[in-house]
C-alpha cells in the first residue's frame, strides 16, 4: 500500500512498516494496544528501506484547542450547519475523491446510489419495534444572523414535530447573488442547494420580515433553486411556512410575501393552520425548548398538519427517483 495510518500502536506497527511500499508512507497517530514504547529499537532494522514514518498527535498547532473546542460547542448546541459541496452520482466516485483528498471540498462531499428511491418510501424503526415510513425535510432559516430567533424557532419545530420527519437544514449564506449569467454554469454552491432539495421530500421555510417582506438571503436562494427556466428545484415539492418575529403580527406579511413567491414556483404549499409566531426570550430557549404548554401545543400540531399534509402531497405526487 502507499500510505497507512497505524492506531493499534507499537505492536502492530512493524507489520504496517512491511505492508507499505518503498517511498510510501506510515502515520502513527493511535495508541489503542497502550503500548507506548518500542523495545531495542534501532532505526536502520526496524524501518523498511524507503518507508517514511511520521506521526501526528493531539496539541497540534493545525488545530488549536479553542477551534475544536468551539465546533464541538456548535454541535451540542445544534448550530454546526456543515454545507453541502458537491454531490456526485455513484459513477463519479473517482471525482469524489480526489476532491476529497485534495482539500478542495468546502462541505460536506456526498455519493448518490444510483437506485436512490423516493425517501417518502424509507423505513423507520420506531421506539416501540414497529416500522414506519419517514419523510426527509430540507428547512430553510431566512435569517443570516448569529443570533436569529428564526433559527431557535426551527429547533423548537424539531423537537416537537412528529418522529417519523427527519430534518436537514439548507444553508443559504454562502450563495453569491443570482444573475442569469450564472445558467450555463452553475457555481457549486448553487448545484448543491438544487440537489439538497432533490434530495429532499419537503421543504419547511422558517423565515423573519424584513421590510414587510422575506429577507434577501432566502429571496436569492429561491431565485438559485428556480434557475434556469425549467429546472425549477421547487416544482410540486410539499413545503409550509412559519415564522417568529418580536413584533405581534409575527412575520404575517413576509409569509404572504413567501407563498405568492412559492405558488409561481409551483411548490404544494399547506395553506392551514397558519402560525405567526411572536418571539420572547422567556418561552423559546437557545437549544429550542418551549417553556409555555399553549404555545408548545399549536407548534406541535403545526408540525403534525405539515407531516400529514407531506404524506398527501407524496401519495398524489410521489418524489422522482
Amino acid at each position: 500500500m502507499d500510505a497507512a495510518l497505524e492506531l493499534v500502536g507499537t505492536p502492530t506497527l512493524p507489520d504496517t512498516l512491511a505492508a507499505t511500499r518503498v517511498h510510501g508512507v506510515v502515520c502513527f497517530t493511535g495508541m489503542l494496544s497502550n503500548e507506548w514504547t518500542v523495545r531495542d529499537f534501532y532505526p536502520i532494522d526496524y524501518l523498511p528501506r524507503g518507508v517514511r514514518l511520521t506521526a501526528y498527535s493531539r496539541g497540534a498547532a493545525d488545530l488549536p484547542a479553542e477551534v475544536l473546542q468551539g465546533f464541538l460547542d456548535a454541535v451540542a448546541a445544534g448550530d454546526a450547519v456543515v454545507p453541502i459541496s458537491r454531490v456526485y452520482q455513484l459513477d463519479e466516485i473517482r471525482q469524489a475523491h480526489v476532491a476529497m483528498e485534495s482539500g478542495s471540498a468546502t462541505g460536506k462531499i456526498v455519493v448518490r446510489t444510483p437506485a436512490r428511491q423516493a425517501l417518502s418510501a424509507d423505513r423507520l424503526m420506531t421506539t416501540k419495534g414497529t416500522t414506519m415510513t419517514s419523510y426527509q425535510v430540507g428547512y430553510f432559516v431566512g435569517s443570516l444572523s448569529s443570533t436569529s430567533i428564526n433559527r431557535t424557532l426551527s429547533k423548537a419545530l424539531i423537537r416537537l414535530a412528529p418522529e417519523d420527519l427527519e430534518f436537514s437544514e439548507i444553508p443559504i449564506d454562502n450563495l453569491p447573488l443570482y444573475s442569469q449569467d450564472y445558467d450555463a454554469n452553475y457555481p457549486p454552491e448553487a448545484v448543491a442547494l438544487k440537489e439538497a432539495i432533490a434530495q429532499s421530500d419537503a421543504i419547511l421555510f422558517v423565515t423573519p420580515e424584513y421590510n414587510r417582506s422575506i429577507p434577501g438571503g432566502l429571496k436569492n436562494a429561491i431565485d438559485w433553486a428556480s434557475r434556469p427556466w425549467g429546472q425549477n428545484a421547487f416544482d410540486h415539492i410539499p413545503a409550509a411556512v412559519i415564522g417568529a418575529s418580536i413584533g405581534q403580527i409575527g412575520t404575517a406579511v413576509a409569509q404572504q410575501s413567501l407563498r405568492g413567491v412559492l405558488s409561481f414556483c409551483n411548490a404544494r404549499q399547506m395553506t392551514a393552520p397558519e402560525a405567526y409566531i411572536q418571539y420572547s426570550p422567556e418561552v423559546f430557549t437557545d437549544d429550542g425548548e418551549v417553556t409555555n404548554e399553549d404555545t408548545a401545543t399549536f407548534l406541535r400540531g403545526f408540525m403534525s398538519e405539515f407531516r400529514d399534509h407531506v404524506a398527501r402531497v407524496l401519495t398524489v405526487l410521489p418524489r422522482s427517483s
